[in-house]
């Protein structure tokens, strides 16, 4: 698949991420004004530099700053759109990151590792669910999670008030502590490749840290 056919197929999912957004979210204030926007941003700044990503996100920020589009913005249509259409995101994200592999010089070794970053997630989770789901029932903790979450952008007081009334605090530390404990190699598997990943990235990244440490010197 190249450069070309890829990006037919972002534009068209985009289009469908956009029509589910726009009718399950409905209930955001300026909702189209907003997306628009936010699309804008995106298309002034989706050709910039690779070795300069950070700068490229900085970019963007602003541009939704000068729209008027505050972070609790781009939160809630995040938060609805994720709950609504997260399938329609996911196919947008694959889709992005393998157009930006093929342009990118180690764009294969990029794609090893997020294989083997989705095979040490799957392999954390079945960790977490067989040495950890004695401490609470991992999907109902899960279910309880994802209902106070909604609450975050919603209304304060009443998130606070859900997260009270089932612990979620205590239950996430207690289940947290023993993933560390019993599932660590995963966990720090997943550090390595990730930090792998982001120095292929950022290059830049990289080479600050040598000067800096020469600067010290």
């Amino acid at each position: 698949m190249n450069n070309n056919s890829i990006k037919k197929e972002i534009k068209s999912a985009g289009m469908e991420l956009e029509k589910c957004a726009i009718k399950k979210c409905s209930h955001i204030r300026d909702l189209k004004k907003k997306a628009k926007h936010m699309a804008y941003c995106q298309k002034k700044y989706k050709d910039y530099p690779l070795d300069k990503i950070n700068e490229k996100f900085e970019k963007i920020d602003k541009c939704h700053k000068e729209g008027n589009i505050t972070n609790e913005d781009k939160m809630e249509i995040g938060q609805c759109t994720f709950e609504n259409c997260e399938d329609k995101m996911e196919k947008i994200n694959e889709l992005g990151k393998r157009l930006l592999y093929i342009k990118h010089p180690k764009g294969k070794e990029l794609m090893e590792i997020d294989s083997l970053l989705t095979k040490t997630k799957q392999e954390k989770e079945n960790c977490k669910k067989n040495k950890c789901g004695h401490i609470y029932p991992l999907d109902k903790l899960d279910e309880e999670n994802k209902e106070c979450n909604k609450l975050i952008l919603k209304d304060k007081d009443l998130y606070k008030k859900c997260v009270d009334k089932y612990q979620i605090y205590d239950k996430n530390t207690k289940v947290n502590q023993c993933v560390k404990k019993k599932c660590g190699k995963f966990l720090k598997q997943s550090e390595k490749l990730i930090d792998r990943k982001s120095k292929l990235l950022n290059p830049m990244q990289k080479a600050g840290k040598k000067l800096t440490k020469k600067h010290r010197k």
